[in-house]
């Protein structure tokens, strides 16, 4: 895990100015003095060392005692101490349903393998913490990692890996600068941020080489139940419906008002990237990673038990601490602060006692780079190791039809516990390896949900405009 304690006095590294145009970032790189003048390779503009303790005010703003970055207004969660240690905490359980840094390990490797005059290169697209790219740059010593963020990277320039770099950017703006450029791009939880989101995975893929591959990992704001596959239902609507889930309701109908294209983002990953021009769509896949909300899994292998238990502790930490941060954003989006008040403790409740046995479902959506127009993707250097018949079964199956030894499917009786529970082998990975495989998971998942509320930030919207009809403007 990445440490965010300052150095006093210490620079973190040199940093560009921020992108407030087309015209795209800088290069910043990574110093332990502050000393060295920079110039970008492709504006000549002069960077300048970034200090956390001088220089924090001019890229974050106070807001009810939480720190928020000044350049898009769309993204809504903070940037300060806490948020910093939730995301690494998320990223750990990323991890551990994954059992890798990415959903698709084996074509990373092989896009990243070692060449002869060759310089492999990785974009992390909104990085946040640095923790992604800088466990990249660790695994990957031989490749230049770049991570791109709104607000500056709470990393030390001493404990940075040399072929890492991070710079200030807003990704609406474009990415022109890094055409052509990365064997690897990754995009992971940045849509309350973007304001068109099928622009920006269509910018992130001409960021590829020919044959490189682009990964976009974006979150479900609905959730998932017990059975992986149906919607939690809603409070307010539905008996022993979730109050998280209708929190969430609130804000996913909220930042589109905000600017987040979050709608575009759940219809774009839900169908994935087989029609994407620039993306061979015999490379495409796409996926569900279910991370549990509390560690109440149970399953019929220890280890398993253990890993899923685990992440679920750390999804829990991760949603009361972004529910924490959502509450002030309610009251700016002028949801009454009673309702508020009222929602406050059942969310506690229900994530501190676990007695919804809730699933956190992430999208992952993946493809590499056609080598031109019109042609598939070039062969990769490394061809990926197949899966074997048993380990594919395992991973395509469903949540509940998995035997204890994990080798064969729908043969072993049902497993029970000492105390006489039925143990279900739930599953953190689901892959869909066509477009109609996945829009029939999601179309299948929001058909399931049930009624819900009308979101009160509609009613408070609805109610503004209907004020301003009723007093227009004196000419």
């Amino acid at each position: 895990m990445s440490t965010h304690r300052e150095t006093q006095g210490a620079p973190r590294y040199d940093q560009p100015a921020p992108n407030l145009s087309s015209a795209g970032s800088t290069t910043g790189k990574l110093t332990s003095d502050g000393q060295s003048h920079l110039e970008s390779s492709s504006t000549k503009e002069s960077l300048f060392s970034y200090y956390s303790t001088r220089d924090m005010a001019e890229y974050l703003r106070k807001i009810d005692g939480r720190s928020y970055n000044v350049l898009n207004d769309s993204y809504f969660l903070p940037s300060d101490e806490t948020e910093w240690e939730r995301l690494d905490k998320q990223h750990i359980a990323f991890i551990i349903g994954l059992k890798s840094l990415v959903p698709c390990p084996d074509v990373v490797k092989a896009c990243l393998a070692p060449a002869p005059g060759v310089t492999r290169s990785i974009l992390d697209l909104g990085c946040g913490t640095g923790i992604w790219a800088l466990d990249m740059a660790r695994e990957y010593p031989h490749a230049s990692v770049v991570g791109v963020d709104l607000a500056p990277t709470p990393v030390e320039a001493d404990s940075t890996p040399p072929n890492c770099r991070f710079e200030l950017d807003d990704v609406n703006m474009g990415l022109s600068h890094f055409y052509d450029s990365f064997d690897v791009v990754h995009a992971r939880l940045i849509s309350s941020g973007i304001k068109d989101y099928r622009k920006m995975m269509e910018e992130a893929e001409r960021c590829l080489k020919p044959g490189g591959v682009v990964i976009f990992v974006d979150y479900d704001a609905q959730f998932c139940a017990e059975d992986q596959v149906s919607r939690q239902p809603m409070a307010e609507t539905n008996e022993n419906g979730s109050w998280l889930v209708r929190c969430s309701h609130e804000m996913r109908n909220g930042a589109p008002l905000r600017g987040s294209d979050i709608m575009g983002m759940e219809k774009s990953l839900d169908e994935g990237l087989w029609d994407h021009d620039l993306c061979d769509p015999e490379t495409a896949q796409a996926g569900s990673l279910f991370l549990p909300i509390g560690a109440w899994p149970r399953v019929p292998n220890i280890t398993k038990t253990q890993e899923m238990q685990f992440s679920g502790a750390l999804i829990r930490q991760d949603y009361t601490n972004v529910f924490g941060a959502v509450l002030l954003v309610f009251s700016r989006m002028g949801i009454p602060s009673d309702v508020v008040e009222q929602w406050k403790p059942r969310v506690i409740e229900e994530l501190e006692s676990s007695r919804l046995h809730m699933w956190a479902r992430t999208r992952l959506a993946w493809a590499r780079r056609r080598e031109a127009p019109g042609m598939p993707a070039p062969p990769l250097p490394i061809s990926p190791a197949p899966e074997t018949e048993a380990s594919q079964s395992i991973r395509d199956a469903g949540p509940t039809s998995i035997s204890p030894d994990n080798n064969a499917v729908d043969s072993a009786p049902i497993p029970i516990s000492s105390k006489g529970e039925i143990l279900k082998d739930y599953q953190f990975l689901h892959l869909y390896k066509t477009k109609e495989e996945c829009v029939a998971a999601a179309k299948f998942r929001d058909e399931s949900l049930g009624p819900v509320p009308v979101p009160w930030v509609l009613q408070v919207m609805a109610a503004a405009q209907a004020a301003a009809g009723a007093n227009p403007p004196k000419q």
